[in-house]
């Protein structure tokens, strides 16, 4: 993902332990872009974080449906 994109915006939110900003922007990312990937990666990571597994797995399963390219392998098996 590009440096600035949304995705990448909520990766870092996520890791610097905001959640809850991480979450917000990845759904922005996932409206903006549904085809990508990362984005429904960080959303559903995201959800994990804020304890809501069952949303974490809806993200990674829509992933698996809506999103193209090589990362929807990992949306797959985080979907199981």
């Amino acid at each position: 993902a590009e440096p600035n994109s949304l995705a990448s915006q909520a990766m870092r939110a996520l890791n610097s332990g905001d959640a809850r900003q991480a979450r917000q922007l990845a759904q922005q990312a996932t409206q903006v872009n549904p085809e990508r990937a990362d984005g429904w990666i960080v959303l559903g990571a995201a959800h994990d974080a804020l304890g809501d597994h069952a949303a974490a797995l809806t993200a990674y399963a829509t992933c698996t449906a809506r999103a193209f390219g090589p990362r929807v392998a990992t949306c797959r098996a985080l979907a199981r």
